[in-house]
């Protein structure tokens, strides 16, 4: 529908060798190379029931849907998001490059 926004659905999943006291996402968005977001927040206080902290080693994964609102402009965008843990150190890292074209 013209003037709705869109929703992208995202997931990240790892397999955690240790228990993360901390788990602190960092979310990097750019347009044509022009930085649009660049959030960190961590992840347990994105929503504290479904991502309860200490997260315990094992298969792990963050679902999320991305709402895209419709006047966003068609064209390039790049992304990297991370996540690091207690210690600094980064357990998960994903890239991606798409084109908006509708």
């Amino acid at each position: 529908h013209p003037g709705s926004a869109r929703t992208l659905p995202s997931m990240s999943r790892a397999l955690l060798t240790r228990p993360l006291l901390v788990a602190m996402p960092s979310s990097l968005v750019k347009f044509f190379g022009v930085k649009l977001l660049d959030l960190k927040k961590p992840v347990c206080e994105m929503d504290p029931q479904t991502y309860p902290c200490p997260i315990a080693a094992g298969p792990w994964g963050v679902h999320q849907d991305v709402e895209i609102p419709s006047a966003t402009p068609k064209g390039h965008y790049q992304g990297l998001v991370t996540l690091k843990d207690q210690a600094g150190q980064e357990v998960l890292c994903y890239n991606f490059d798409f084109q908006m074209s509708k």
